[in-house]
């Protein structure tokens, strides 16, 4: 069977010397125009990158600046520094790339006005289909403004709770104790609990046996908090103070103490001083109870 006349005139024309002369003339007449055109675009973009986010890091640091007078004041500049670098970042990468793809397309030979109109048209459409997407970009807008919280707070949405990691237009990023990292969607946040929001409360419930004496413990309890006070003036905010009875239990006594401390601060300053109580309590005879159960045993009489 013989072949087609044009697949002859093809073949024939693959094999010709001029024809890859031809094609190769023309790739090196394109990379040398629109080829170095593109890479001049690309390398303008890395630089821009880099001197956009130098940028809006130095003009944040400038707006935003720790005045160095209170520690608290400043570690809430520190965290809305972070935060607010970090969406500039993501605002500014997202221009720059977009105008540098449309450059490209518009030196490979496509047609970047009709493309614009489309990207309008269809930017409508995903509008009506994606209510939601508008809902979080919306919520994380006024979570930005209202400073509702920043990076570096210990939050609790929900049954979720962690360390945010970053506060974007769409999501928040928690960082849990275990290392677990929750993804929510800035939407569907209505009610947020912000766990190191200007100052942190660490709360003492201490049990002591019912023959205990009270004025003892809390003596006890007070010292152990000044000596903890004196060893760490840097994180106390307030002196400690012992409020006494909180509660009378099925075998124990509670007692209440309070300690304000820096933001953050109220979970190790927890661990050392229960240690440090629970080893005060030993040397001076305070009992700290356990669970007891008493089980009588009656003997049925046989007639």
């Amino acid at each position: 069977m013989a072949a087609p006349a044009n697949f002859s005139e093809t073949t024939t024309e693959l094999l010709s010397p001029q024809w890859w002369h031809d094609k190769l003339a023309h790739a090196v007449d394109w990379l040398a125009d629109s080829g170095l055109h593109i890479a001049l675009i690309v390398a303008l973009l890395v630089v821009s990158l880099r001197f956009a986010r130098a940028f809006v890091r130095r003009s944040v640091q400038f707006a935003i600046k720790p005045r160095g007078r209170d520690a608290l004041r400043d570690l809430m500049l520190t965290k809305r520094q972070a935060t607010l670098t970090n969406l500039f970042d993501a605002m500014v990468t997202i221009t720059l790339l977009a105008v540098a793809v449309l450059m490209i397309l518009q030196l490979l030979g496509f047609s970047v006005g009709p493309l614009l109109a489309s990207a309008g048209v269809a930017g409508v459409a995903i509008g009506f289909g994606a209510q939601t997407l508008v809902k979080d970009v919306l919520a994380g807008t006024f979570i930005i403004l209202e400073q509702q919280f920043s990076i570096g707070d210990v939050v609790r949405v929900g049954a979720l709770s962690g360390a945010v990691e970053e506060v974007n237009l769409r999501t928040t990023v928690l960082r849990d104790g275990d290392g677990s990292v929750h993804i929510i969607p800035n939407g569907q946040i209505d009610k947020v609990t912000v766990l190191t929001r200007d100052w942190s409360r660490l709360v003492l419930d201490i049990d002591i046996a019912y023959s205990a004496d009270i004025a003892t413990a809390t003596a006890c309890l007070q010292r152990e908090m000044d000596a903890y006070v004196a060893a760490h003036p840097d994180i106390v905010l307030e002196p400690p103070e012992v409020l006494g009875v909180q509660n009378l239990a099925e075998n124990s006594v509670q007692l209440r103490a309070w300690l304000k401390v820096l933001p953050g601060k109220q979970w190790s300053a927890g661990r050392d001083l229960r240690a440090q109580i629970k080893n005060a309590f030993a040397g001076a005879g305070i009992e700290i109870p356990s669970s007891q159960r008493t089980i009588l045993l009656c003997q049925e009489k046989t007639p």
